[in-house]
């Protein structure tokens, strides 16, 4: 895997501090990820280290409720990113003929999203 530096863990001022710091490690592994394969040619070998990251973050979200709206946010980016994790879709709405499972975990980001204070 890659040089990344730690992120530090964030204040413990709520509940989902936990959850909150999972979510930003798995969002600089998912960017790494995003990048590596955007590069040729891709070695397997970081990427398959860099998939066991990912998976491990994602067990560990899976296994922490979210208290507030913010932790809440975080289990669903990382549910829109095991759900659909294509180069053209991860970080933009779905496309208007997507199906539901799409638009309704987008929609529930955008709730998400708007709950947390974060527009």
């Amino acid at each position: 895997m890659p040089d990344i530096a730690p992120i530090p863990p964030l204040p413990d001022v709520d509940e989902d501090h936990m959850l909150r710091h999972l979510g930003a490690e798995h969002r600089v592994l998912l960017d790494t990820y995003r990048a590596l394969c955007r590069t040729q040619p891709i070695a397997d070998e970081p990427l398959d280290r860099l998939t066991e990251a990912l998976t491990d973050l994602e067990e560990r979200v899976a296994g922490q409720p979210a208290h507030s709206a913010a932790g809440l946010l975080v289990r669903l980016h990382v549910l829109w990113s095991a759900l659909d994790h294509t180069d053209a879709s991860l970080f933009h709405p779905p496309e208007p003929g997507a199906g539901i499972v799409h638009r309704l975990v987008w929609g529930a980001l955008d709730d998400a999203r708007r709950l947390a204070g974060e527009r």
